[in-house]
């Protein structure tokens, strides 16, 4: 038997027929967007399947019809429909023929009750960020479940790159709009490029909020959050505060249910310690170290496993470690912070950074982040030796010795490498400290200059003339 159809075509995925009419498309059974489709090419739902049901040998049919209305009726061909997602209807169709007799009836719904037997879904260009930024202001749960009723939103959207709502809603740690979509009925698939959405949960920054961090990790739980530590590139690192780092380690039978987990310390133990370059997560990354990682780490130290300079001053992974992992000063904090680590393990702390540093033994590192594209850092080379106060671990910048005012920078680094970066007085703070004022300043400076326009407007009608008659109110102030 055949579905009670308005029109029936047979296109090959992914091609757009002629025959089509503008904000018109056909409910697919099964519906799935080109994942090797190049960027910006549009994807459409695969021709509609049959369907065999038993109310069909009683002549009962059924006919699913999705309509969407278009900003432009003409659509050129080929065109990414962009901005197709803003109106959209279901419409259903009941028809009911017995002998010569029928019976019809229909029912509207919008997109914001999702069926299980419709999986269309619009492909926009981006996604709108308002509902996920609560913390900026913009938005929350409730006004998305609101945009999904009034029609504004579809939960099954996916943008050119093939990302759903799940992968905004873990990007911005948004536990509670990940489970709205999983009631929905949204599956947390992969994007085109491989991307899981649970992938993002192990790299979501030091500075997101550890409880928000916490409540992605723990929603994963029931799904497959393992393939984020067989990917190569979460290999090093799980970008996240201290607080959740630790959360994966004590919950890791859970989380990674019959899975193998023996790679898993040496994952958390480097991140951690890559976490003492955050001034703000130093204290609780050392205090981990000391507690729940003691054993795991004094072995590392003693097999000589862990390169741990790498993690705490070669490597530069990530920009939020930008403002800090540059300065010389800073780094020396660093070190002192491991060398406090390593004494309370009642390890001979000596023979280990002494033999770590002979893997260093001459070589030089470049600092991987331009500052400016006409101005490179210079070389880095890592420093340790015992002095009066103790061992003194970090790295210091390579100047030539032959240029003028050798002698001036290497003493106040800040006056070279570093002028951007330094904070502390009499320097000028960073110039990413206070985005804020920025933008601040940079209204006021398109205020002062729309101002300066009129004036000149103003000047320009008053020499040929037309000089505007101002308010003469009385109590007012003429220029």
């Amino acid at each position: 038997m055949h579905m009670f159809v308005s029109r029936q075509v047979a296109l090959p995925p992914g091609v757009l027929h002629n025959d089509f009419q503008p904000g018109i498309s056909v409910a697919a059974d099964v519906v799935a967007l080109q994942g090797n489709a190049l960027e910006g090419e549009p994807a459409f739902a695969r021709p509609l399947a049959r369907l065999l049901s038993s109310r069909q040998k009683f002549g009962i049919w059924r006919q699913e019809l999705v309509r969407t209305k278009p900003q432009q009726c003409d659509i050129p061909h080929g065109t990414l429909l962009e901005n197709e997602d803003e109106s959209y209807e279901e419409v259903y169709f009941w028809t009911c023929k017995i002998l010569r007799y029928g019976i019809r009836w229909s029912r509207q719904r919008l997109y914001g009750t999702v069926l299980q037997s419709i999986s269309t879904f619009p492909v926009v260009s981006e996604f709108k960020l308002e509902y996920f930024s609560e913390s900026n202001g913009y938005g929350n749960v409730s006004d998305l479940e609101r945009a999904f009723h009034e029609g504004e939103v579809h939960p099954l959207a996916r943008d050119r790159h093939g990302r759903s709502l799940f992968h905004i809603a873990v990007i911005f740690s948004c536990g509670d709009i990940c489970r709205l979509l999983g009631r929905l009925g949204v599956k947390p698939d992969a994007d085109f490029h491989g991307a899981h959405p649970l992938d993002l949960g192990s790299m979501r920054g030091v500075y997101n909020v550890s409880s928000k961090t916490i409540d992605i990790m723990r929603f994963s739980q029931d799904l497959d959050f393992v393939q984020s530590m067989e990917n190569a590139r979460r290999k090093f690192y799980l970008e996240m505060p201290a607080e959740a780092i630790v959360w994966v380690w004590r919950n890791r039978a859970q989380i990674f249910f019959g899975q193998n987990t023996s790679d898993l310390a040496s994952v958390c133990i480097s991140s951690l310690l890559y976490l003492l370059r955050v001034p703000n997560e130093r204290d609780s990354a050392t205090e981990y170290l000391k507690g729940d990682f003691a054993s795991d780490l004094r072995t590392s130290l003693m097999e000589s496993t862990l390169r741990f300079l790498e993690h705490l001053f070669v490597f530069d992974y990530g920009l939020y470690h930008l403002t800090r992992s540059f300065e010389s000063f800073q780094n020396f904090k660093v070190g002192e912070a491991f060398v406090d680590v390593i004494q309370q393990l009642g390890i001979d702390g000596e023979a280990v950074i002494r033999q770590e540093m002979d893997k260093y033994l001459g070589e030089t590192f470049p600092t991987r982040y331009f500052v400016w594209p006409f101005r490179e850092l210079p070389q880095r080379r890592l420093v340790a030796g015992f002095t009066v106060r103790g061992w003194r671990l970090g790295w210091e910048w390579i100047y030539d010795q032959e240029e003028a005012g050798y002698l001036l920078v290497s003493e106040y680094s800040e006056l070279a490498a570093e002028q951007l970066y330094a904070k502390e007085f009499p320097f000028h703070g960073r110039v990413w400290d206070s985005v804020k004022e920025l933008e601040s300043s940079l209204r006021q400076r398109r205020i002062r200059f729309e101002g300066r326009m009129a004036v000149k407007h103003r000047k320009e009608l008053a020499r040929k003339g037309q000089k505007q008659p101002r308010c003469r109110m009385p109590g007012t102030w003429i220029d």
